[in-house]
């Protein structure tokens, strides 16, 4: 169980697992649509697991990763 909300942690974890934790570089005024958040992607094919739009906080990565250690 993961219990931290620091961004570096989080990226370790996701690390361990076999994802990649993304933060958005866009300025807002480049994508509007886009959101100040993060998204899961998964290092073997590059494909967003989590957070299509970057909508995930480091609460909802945190919890995202507690519910796929639980489904393994």
């Amino acid at each position: 169980m993961i219990t931290t909300k620091y961004d570096r942690n989080l990226r370790a974890a996701c690390q361990r697992r076999g994802l990649i934790l993304r933060k958005v570089r866009a300025p807002k005024y480049y994508c509007p649509d886009i959101n100040d958040g993060y998204q899961i992607i998964s290092a073997y094919n590059g494909c967003i697991v989590a957070g299509t739009n970057f909508e995930l906080t480091l609460d909802n990565v945190r919890d995202w990763l507690n519910e796929y250690d639980a489904k393994q």
